[in-house]
C-alpha cells in the first residue's frame, strides 16, 4: 500500500537492502512485465522509485503479472491472502518500529479534472532532505544526507545542493510522463500562432509562447517505469527559473534547441514545488513533483498537436533494459511500452 505518505515511508524502509534474486519470486513476474521480459537479476528494490498500481489497465496490459500495490483511487481492494502476501514480502526487511527513510511521493495517472480518463496509475517515491523535517544537512552543513544518489531520486525542499545526479551525454534513462491534454499541450504551437512558417525560429516560437503550450517534451526520471529515452547532448541546472518569469522557461528550452542541445535536466524539478508546495508536501499532500528532464529535440517543438502520454514517434524510445524498441499504448494515460508485449528473458548484470 503506497497510498499514504506514512505507508510510502514504511515501504521505502522495508525495501532498503531487499534484493530480488529468483525467477520464482512474484517480484520477478512484476518486473518482467515492466521491462518487457528483460528484468535484471539480481534487482535491488532500493533502486526502484516507481511502482505501478493494480488497476484494471495494468491487469489488461499484463494479465500474467500481478502488481502487489492496490490502486490509490477507486475501489478499495482487499489485502491478499497470507500465503500470497508472504511471497511478496519474502525479500523485504521486517517493518521497523519507526520508518527510517525520509520520503515523499508523486501519484501518477490521477487527473481529478478528467475522472473518466482511465489508464495506468503509479506511485513514485522521492528521497527528501530538509531542515524543516529535522533531518539531513542544512546549508553549509558537512553532514551526509540519509539517501545516496544511487538510490531513490532525491529532491531537496529547502536548498540548492541536493537533487538527482546529473546524467552524462548520451545516457539512457528511465522516465515517466502522463497525458495532461488539453490543459498542457506540450510542444504544440499555440492556435493563435498557426500562421508561423513550417520551421519557425526560436525567436518566433518565443513570441508565441503560451503557458498552456510549453515547448519541449516533459518527463521525470523514474527508475521502475521501463520506458527509456536517451539524453543525447544534454545540459543541467539546479532550478527552473522561478515564477512569474514563465517566459524564461520557454526561452531556456528554445535556446537549448537552437544550440543543438537534445535535453535539459533540472535536478530539483519545478519552481512551484521548490517555492510554494514544499510545506504542503511535507504535510503529506499529493502533488509533489521531482527532478525534471525536458527533451528539446525538433520533434518536441512547433507541433500541430500536443504531446500526450507517449513520446513522439520521431524520438527513439526503448523498452526492456534499454535494449529493445518501445511500442507505446497512448490510451493508458502514462508513458509505457505495453504495446510491445512481454518476453521471458532475464538479464544479468
Amino acid at each position: 500500500d503506497l497510498c499514504r505518505p506514512d505507508r510510502v515511508q514504511a515501504f521505502a524502509s522495508r525495501a532498503r537492502g531487499a534484493v530480488v534474486t529468483s525467477r520464482q519470486s512474484p517480484w520477478f513476474a512484476y518486473f518482467s512485465a515492466v521491462y518487457n521480459g528483460h528484468a535484471p537479476l539480481p534487482l535491488p528494490l532500493a533502486n526502484i522509485s516507481l511502482y505501478f498500481e493494480a488497476t484494471s489497465a495494468w491487469h489488461e496490459s499484463h494479465p500474467a503479472a500481478p502488481s502487489p500495490f492496490r490502486p490509490c483511487v477507486g475501489k478499495h481492494l482487499p489485502r491478499c491472502g497470507a500465503s500470497t502476501c508472504a511471497s511478496w514480502e519474502a525479500p523485504l526487511l521486517k517493518p521497523p518500529p519507526t520508518p527510517t527513510e525520509a520520503t515523499t511521493a508523486t501519484y501518477w495517472g490521477i487527473v481529478p479534472a478528467y475522472p473518466a480518463r482511465k489508464g495506468l496509475m503509479a506511485t513514485q517515491m522521492y528521497a527528501t532532505v530538509s531542515r524543516i523535517m529535522g533531518e539531513g544537512p542544512g546549508r553549509g552543513s558537512a553532514a551526509k544526507p540519509p539517501f545516496r544518489r544511487a538510490d531513490l531520486e532525491g529532491v531537496r525542499l529547502d536548498g540548492d545542493s541536493w537533487g538527482r545526479e546529473v546524467l552524462s551525454n548520451n545516457t539512457w534513462v528511465e522516465v515517466i510522463r502522463q497525458d495532461l491534454t488539453p490543459d498542457f499541450e506540450e510542444g504544440m504551437t499555440p492556435p493563435e500562432c498557426a500562421s508561423l512558417p513550417a520551421r519557425p525560429t526560436a525567436a518566433q516560437l518565443l513570441a508565441c509562447f503560451s503557458r498552456g503550450h510549453p515547448p519541449g517534451c516533459w518527463a521525470r526520471p523514474a527508475r521502475g517505469s521501463g520506458v527509456w529515452i536517451n539524453t543525447g547532448r544534454t545540459e543541467a541546472a539546479a532550478w527552473f527559473p522561478p515564477p512569474p518569469e514563465h517566459l524564461s522557461i520557454a526561452e531556456a528550452i528554445l535556446s537549448a534547441a537552437s544550440r543543438g542541445v537534445d535535453s535539459l535536466q533540472y535536478q530539483m524539478g519545478d519552481p512551484v514545488v521548490a517555492r510554494t508546495e514544499r510545506l504542503a508536501d511535507l504535510a503529506g499532500h499529493r502533488g509533489t513533483r521531482g527532478p525534471l528532464l525536458v527533451i528539446t529535440r525538433p520533434a518536441c517543438l512547433a507541433r500541430a498537436q500536443g504531446v500526450r502520454a507517449c513520446f513522439p514517434r520521431e524520438l527513439e524510445v526503448r523498452a526492456g533494459w534499454h535494449n529493445v524498441p518501445c511500442e507505446c499504448n497512448e490510451s493508458l494515460n502514462l508513458a509505457n511500452c505495453a504495446a510491445g508485449g512481454p518476453g521471458t528473458q532475464a538479464a544479468r548484470f
